[in-house]
């Protein structure tokens, strides 16, 4: 028996024992593999969120760096990415389905122990993400154009967005690699190799970003497209390092060649489970669109804010995600080992350690906006007051809904950890485009671009109260998942 499984008996908090960074660390070991089946919840939580929160964290950094180089810029650049960014965002959401629905099939299926079945599933996700990769490249040349002029921007706006989006377009195969890789480990309560590989890319990205926007050295200056070409090069790298550690058979998740023939059953099923949260994800990339296009009439300025306090949202989110992995880890293991009360235990427990973070990002969004702000624009541009003014005034309004968040995310993820991803679907079509978008568009109407923020929040309550009724009514825990045929994951 391996000396990491924690028993119920277990007092795991006793000076002498194994130290909880030994602990953490030895996750990424298949002799001393994670069972979720077993032991204190509220430690397995953390084993399994902390580094995924890192992960998660330097998920947001990357697009943190790339504002604070782009930043030096000016306004126009800012702006070209902000827009940018929530038109990948679309696509980005989409591939992560894929990875939701494997990630949940890979749970369940060591939950019951069937470690083969797991490494068909990573097998036929890589396959799948090959596959959706190769049409996204071979029409990024044309799609970009078309997308900026939806966005309604003009002028230095449209060129540079354009050549941002056209870059990571045409090489979108590492960004859906790294997600669904990413994604594969988290369902086995790894996160350890994942944030080791996203440590190296992020270092990668930190040193590379500088050089290619401003041609430091040999190297040519190419401005906001550097920035693009930084998050290629990084991502090619950590997807790269993802497989060579799963082909190196050192962890419990293996690449296994022959596996890589197409299994279209199990295939689809990776697209029955992953599609709903696709289009879960999707339909908030595409309401991120429209939020933006709203926000392009009150003009740069305001976009430049929204930009910017998008990704500092983004900071209070990414942490979410990797309680939302524990949480759906946990769910999704504990159902297949016929655990469904420690499942609901677990998901609950990990709403009160989101919640206790967030309630931290509520007082700094409150407490120092103008400081947040302001550290990702420059001081000598004519814009500079009213971005700062209107960053500082979405992040208060933002952190109204910070406590809600918590219970819709977290929710969310532990009933697509269960393998019911069509719920959540419903429940963002519900909250984003029955009350946040037209909220939205009513509301800045007649209190302009602070209307958006508000919607926001409206959303974030009403999504909060749907996900804990639904949840707590417990359907989910009859939810069953087929690999084969003739062979559920029960």
């Amino acid at each position: 028996m391996s000396d990491y499984k924690l028993h119920k008996s277990s007092n795991v908090h006793i000076p002498g024992q194994q130290t909880f960074l030994k602990e953490l660390f030895s996750v990424a070991s298949k002799q001393n593999a994670l069972d979720l089946t077993e032991g204190r919840i509220s430690r397995t939580i953390w084993i399994i969120a902390l580094p995924q929160i890192i992960t998660n964290s330097m998920q947001s950094l990357f697009n943190i760096v790339d504002m604070f180089w782009v930043g030096r810029l000016g306004t126009d650049a800012i702006a070209a990415v902000a827009v940018a960014g929530a038109l990948l965002m679309v696509l980005f959401m989409a591939i992560m389905g894929v990875g939701i629905g494997a990630s949940a099939m890979i749970a369940r299926a060591f939950g019951g122990n069937r470690f083969d079945d797991a490494n068909r599933v990573v097998a036929n996700g890589i396959v799948l993400s090959i596959i959706i990769a190769i049409p996204v490249s071979i029409l990024g040349g044309f799609f970009p154009h078309l997308l900026m002029k939806i966005m309604g921007v003009t002028g230095n706006v449209f060129d540079l967005g354009e050549a941002y989006l056209t870059t990571i377009f045409l090489n979108s195969i590492f960004i859906f690699l790294t997600f669904v890789i990413n994604a594969a480990l988290q369902g086995t309560g790894d996160a350890v190799t994942p944030m080791k590989i996203m440590s190296l890319a992020l270092l990668f990205n930190t040193i590379l970003d500088p050089i290619l926007i401003f041609g430091w050295g040999p190297f040519p200056e190419l401005g906001v497209v550097g920035a693009a070409w930084t998050t290629v090069f990084s991502r090619a790298l950590a997807s790269m390092a993802f497989i060579i550690a799963l082909l190196k058979n050192k962890l419990r998740l293996k690449l296994e060649v022959k596996f890589l023939k197409p299994d279209w059953f199990l295939i689809h099923q990776i697209i029955k489970l992953g599609f709903p949260a696709s289009i879960q994800l999707s339909l908030r990339s595409i309401m991120a669109i429209v939020l933006m296009r709203l926000v392009v009439n009150f003009g740069d300025a305001a976009v430049a804010a929204y930009g910017i306090g998008n990704r500092l949202f983004m900071l209070a989110l990414f942490p979410g995600f990797g309680f939302g992995v524990a949480a759906a880890n946990l769910v999704g293991q504990n159902l297949g080992a016929g655990k469904p009360n420690r499942s609901r235990e677990s998901a609950y427990s990990t709403v009160m350690y989101y919640f206790f973070f967030l309630s931290l990002m509520l007082v700094a969004f409150l407490g120092f906006p103008h400081t947040l702000i302001s550290w990702f624009c420059s001081n000598d541009t004519p814009e500079y007051p009213a971005v700062v003014a209107l960053g500082s005034q979405m992040l208060r309004i933002v952190a109204l809904g910070l406590p809600f968040l918590a219970v819709s995310l977290i929710l969310n993820r532990s009933l697509g950890g269960a393998g019911d991803t069509f719920t959540p679907m419903i429940i963002t079509l519900i909250s984003l485009w029955g009350i946040q978008v037209p909220s939205a568009v009513f509301l800045s109407k007649t209190f302009g671009v602070s209307g958006i923020f508000w919607s926001g929040t409206l959303a974030l309550i009403a999504s909060a109260i749907m996900a804990f009724t639904w949840f707590h009514r417990g359907h989910w825990e009859t939810k069953r998942i087929m690999f084969s045929k003739v062979k559920p994951l029960s």
